[in-house]
This record gives C-alpha cells, structure tokens and sequence, in this order.
C-alpha cells in the first residue's frame, strides 16, 4: 500500500457520498474511518514509514473536513439571519445579480450539448457567414467573461470574427454537479464547433488560439479537425506538458489535491453574501478599475460547483498533463505560433526550450515587455493588437473575406518541407 493508492480512495469516498448526497457530517465520518485505516497500515511492519506521518495525515484530513463543516454550518446560519431580518434586501440583490447577468454581454450565447451539458460562446462578428474565424480556447478558469475584452479588440484591428468557447461548468449558465476532466472538455470544444457548422451550414477555416490550459486544447483538436481547416495555432503562455513540476502547479498541488472540499464551503459563504458586498470585495482585489465583465467572471467562480469544477479541472491537468506527443508536434509545427513569457509560474524556461527544439518550424516569441501569464486580467488590450500586428495583418490573411461563406483553401505544402525556422521576433 502506499500513500497515492489511499488518496485515489479518498476521491473515490468522495464521489460516492456526492453521488449518494450524503451530508457533509456522514463525508467527513468516512474520512475518519479511512484515516484510521492509513494510521494502522502506516504501523504495519512491512510500511517504512515514520509513526508521524500516519499522524500528520489523520489530523490533515480530520481538521479540513471539520473546518468545511463549521463553514458550512456558519453559511446555513447566515442563511437564517437573511431570511428573518433581510428577506426583503436579499431577494432584491438576487434579482439585481440576474439582471447584471443578463445584460453583461450581449454577443453571449449557450450551446445545449445535451446530457445537460452546456457551453458559452462569446462571439463578435458574424461567424455563422464568413470564410474565417478566429476561435479563442481559454485557460482555468474557462470563463468567457474574461475574453471579451481580448476578443473585441482582436475583432475591431483585424475584421476577423471571433469566438471564444467557455469551458462546461465554468460559468452561472453552465454550472453543473457534474465534474469534467479535461479530455471532456476537449471533446466538448468540438462539439459545439460541430453544432455551430451544423446551423450555419458554413465551413470556414479555423485560426485557433489557446492560452495557457486552452494551448493543450488547441493541441488535442487538431487530431479531430481536418488539416485543410486548421490554419494557424497561436499558444499564448502554453501549458501543454509537465506542469506539475512548475513552482505554481507544485504550490497549488496540495489545495488542488486535499483541499478542495474547504475551498467549496468557503465558495458556498461567500455567494450568501450580498451582491453589492461580494462585487465590492472583488473589486477590492481587482482594482476599481476593473471592467464589469471582469467582476461577472470572478462572481461566477465563486459559486459552490463552478468553484469546483475549476479546481477539479486544475487537479486533472496536473495529473494527466506529462509527457509530450512529440509526433503530433511535428507534424503540425509548421502551424503552430508560439509565445513564452518572461517570467511564467506556469511555464519555466526549461519548458520552452523543450518545446523550441521540438518544433523546428514553428515561430517562437519571447515576451520582454513583462506581460504576465494572466494577460487577460490587464494587458487584454495589448496582447490583442500585439497578435493582430505581428500574426493575422498579413496579405494571405488580408485577402480572406471575412462576410462571405466561401472556404478558402491554402497550399501549406511550401510550409512543410521547409526546414529552417522563420526569423523570430521579439515583443
């Protein structure tokens, strides 16, 4: 027995009383039950192990799960007070976070996928009618609140339609108690590719675009996509392999990891809040400068199963994401743009440089101008004129017809048997 093998029970403990809807008290009592049993393994002969640790582990477990409870049984409190002395107020900020809701974006609609799946898509330009879109895969969180600002602008320099797929449960109007992987997710990006071809009887070429997690995605969806359709594929700030071994996949390990029933039960506090009180204090940490649809995307998160399906995503990238599909890589280098950061927690520089040599015929760029690799939070703007400039103002992109339905087809051919890496830029 080793400690891993008993940290797949814990999950499994897990998903069993979520599926049975069993109460946090009967949970936290088979964690218990679990952690006795490490303890007397841990003491058996054959275990080489410390008696401290058997200790350390029992009381870790006991003391997460009881502080969720007491967070819990403090929520279902304040849910009380809120009912006898503010009914009144607390139904009106509910109707006032709909209606912000609501009104936040225009351009976004949800994609039924069926099984009670669901998809934002976030869409500036008509990409039902054009030869060309630039699709947009975000990181974790998947929000596509976080992507309109980037979007918009990419949309306004270049002409280029834009879409921009949110990822399931990451979102109010996608939530679910159902996790996804990161596989699903892959699959789920397709879909609604498919459903949205299947509408507009249109198949236009396809620019895709990935920003950290959503790098991995546009990797994965070129085995499924034609190569005529697949363009270009621009990975900004890639996390395509190894990211557990990076200082911020190992510092997040342990909450991704243990601690993600007590990030629930704080989550399930915060969103009995007030919504004036829950914006104030997001705009606290963002900045009051921050755009409203910036302040939508960090409420959503703060829901109980959004919350925990983006930290159940981050748990199965660290976990899934190892070794590189070093053929798929060459075979499609010549089409894939990279762009590294500075200083990335999420992508060290030994990381580039594994990719770099890999893809020997795709445009790398180093970034000089310290943009970080949450970009999205306040360089949207220049990250999307810096790509509209250096990536998409060229003559063969100039001469797409971003209105008409008609495919235009390329000759990539040149492109592949060419050797030489083009001439590398720096930001």
């Amino acid at each position: 027995p080793t400690l891993n093998g008993y940290c797949q029970i814990h999950d499994r403990l897990n998903t069993l009383c979520l599926s049975l809807k069993l109460r946090s008290s009967v949970r936290l009592l088979s964690y218990i039950i679990m952690a006795t049993e490490v303890d007397r393994v841990l003491h058996a002969p054959n275990f080489k192990q410390p008696w401290i640790l058997s200790g350390v582990f029992m009381v870790c477990f006991a003391a997460a799960h009881l502080a969720a409870l007491g967070v819990q049984l403090a929520a279902y409190v304040w849910r009380m007070i809120l009912a006898i002395f503010g009914a009144r107020n607390f139904q009106q900020s509910i109707a006032t976070d709909v209606e912000d809701n609501a009104m936040v974006t225009s351009a976004l609609q949800v994609i039924d996928l069926g099984g009670g799946r669901y998809v934002d898509i976030l869409t500036f330009g008509d990409v039902a009618n054009t030869s060309a879109v630039y699709v947009c895969i975000p990181g974790n969180p998947g929000n596509v609140r976080f992507y309109r600002l980037f979007a918009e602008t990419l949309h306004r320099h270049t002409g280029i339609p834009c879409l921009v797929i949110g990822h399931t449960g990451h979102s109010h109007t996608s939530q679910s108690t159902q996790l996804y992987t990161l596989e699903e997710q892959v699959d789920h990006k397709l879909r609604v590719l498919k459903v949205l071809e299947t509408r507009s009887n249109n198949h236009p070429l396809y620019f895709l675009a990935g920003h950290s997690i959503g790098a991995y995605i546009c990797l994965a969806m070129l085995k499924d996509l034609p190569m005529d359709r697949v363009t270009e594929c621009h990975m900004l700030f890639p996390t395509v392999f190894h990211i557990g071994t990076t200082p911020r996949g190992q510092a997040l390990w342990p909450v991704l990891r243990w601690g993600r029933p007590a990030v629930g039960a704080v989550a399930t506090l915060i969103a009995l809040f007030p919504l004036s009180l829950r914006r104030r204090l997001i705009g606290f940490v963002l900045g009051d400068e921050a755009p409203d649809e910036m302040t939508d995307a960090v409420l959503s998160i703060l829901s109980p199963f959004v919350g925990n399906n983006c930290l159940f995503m981050g748990y199965d990238e660290l976990s899934t994401l190892l070794e590189l599909d070093e053929e798929h890589l060459r075979i499609n280098d010549y089409r894939l743009k990279w762009y590294f950061g500075q200083r990335d927690g999420w992508v060290t520089k030994c990381h580039a440089k594994t990719i770099e040599d890999i893809c020997v015929r795709s445009h790398v760029e180093y970034c000089t101008k310290g943009i970080g690799h949450g970009f999205v939070l306040q360089d949207s703007i220049t990250k999307a004129e810096w790509i509209s400039e250096q990536w998409l103002k060229r003559p063969d992109v100039d001469g797409l017809r971003w209105s008409s339905p008609t495919i235009v087809v390329r000759d990539y051919s040149h492109v592949r048997n060419t050797a030489a890496r083009p001439v590398v830029g720096q930001l």
